[in-house]
């Protein structure tokens, strides 16, 4: 039995998920202010910690300095942490953008297809749309998609095992595996701000 109930929930999950992640720079604040709350509200340490997880190694130990602050944090610690979440969800656009895809997840069980059309600008992201032609294509199970953003799949392994089926133009693909990082973190966030702690895999 699958971990999602219906195509509904699997929208709104991985769905509002891509939509969130990729719109960051275009003024999509619900993510960062979230996070602003973490750094200022001491009873989220944990969810704090997890803030860790959307940063480079380069940015890890400003980070762990970030959440020394958190039980009185001053607005310039707060401006300067909004700024590196800034920093992280630019990186993952530019990236996007750079290589020019439109990408297909075909999800299974339950079925849905969420297409990231990385030609436009802004991104957008769609639903079971068909009239976009994908320039690689994936197709995998939702619970497995769930596995894979939760950063707990090695993709290499998931392609030779055919867990994930890829197509299209392998070359570029690989190039979007240094958004991964970033991208698992704000997947990690985004249940917790959901209540979707259930779907987190630790």
């Amino acid at each position: 039995m699958s971990i999602f109930k219906d195509s509904p929930e699997l929208e709104k999950i991985l769905g509002g998920y891509f939509r969130e992640a990729v719109m960051i720079p275009k003024g999509e604040r619900s993510l960062i202010d979230a996070y602003i709350g973490i750094l200022t509200d001491p009873q989220n340490r944990s969810l704090a910690e997890d803030f860790v997880d959307i940063m480079t190694d380069g940015d890890k130990k400003l980070v762990q300095q970030y959440l020394g602050y958190i039980d009185g944090g001053t607005p310039e610690h707060i401006k300067q942490a909004e700024g590196e979440i800034l920093k992280q969800g630019k990186f993952v656009e530019e990236t996007l953008q750079s290589a020019g895809l439109i990408l297909r997840f075909n999800l299974r069980e339950p079925d849905l297809a969420i297409i990231i059309d990385a030609t436009e600008n802004p991104i957008g992201v769609y639903i079971n749309d068909q009239t976009r032609k994908p320039s690689a294509d994936f197709s995998l199970k939702a619970d497995f998609a769930n596995k894979f953003w939760n950063g707990k799949v090695n993709l290499a392994i998931a392609l030779t095992k055919k867990d994930i089926v890829a197509r299209g133009s392998i070359p570029k693909i690989l190039k979007l595996v240094k958004i991964l990082g970033p991208m698992y973190g704000f997947y990690k966030l985004y249940l917790k701000k959901l209540g979707r702690t259930d779907l987190i895999i630790s």
